[in-house]
């Protein structure tokens, strides 16, 4: 009996930590275009600004995210203004797996850990 109760233990104590894994957040890119952020932020004038406009827009959405970070990368500033084209600000969200199908809706690509 005292094993049978052991036995329980240790698996009721492995399903909560697999519960807790699967609940990590995970960081979301996000590349800004010229025109054709749901946010609309192009006129934010800085990273502020522009954090809190995608935040902002998140929840309302009903997705809420643990961190924001946005750099300027010029590799991914290209020489057009068309709505497609980036603007090289980048964007990084950190979300838990459960909105990760609406932020991949949004256009941000999960990033995988190496």
């Amino acid at each position: 009996m005292k094993f049978l109760q052991l036995v329980l233990v240790c698996f009721l104590i492995i399903l909560i930590a697999c519960n807790d894994i699967a609940d990590d957040p995970n960081y979301y890119e996000y590349k800004e275009t010229w025109c054709q952020d749901s946010w609309g932020s192009l006129s934010a004038f800085n990273d502020i600004e522009f954090s809190d406009s995608i935040n902002n827009f998140l929840i309302d959405k009903s997705i809420f995210i643990e961190r924001i970070n946005v750099r300027f990368d010029s590799s991914y500033c290209s020489l057009c203004a068309a709505c497609n084209c980036t603007t090289g600000r980048l964007v990084y969200v950190l979300a838990k797996d459960q909105y990760s199908s609406e932020l991949q809706e949004l256009g941000f690509m999960k990033l995988v850990e190496e």
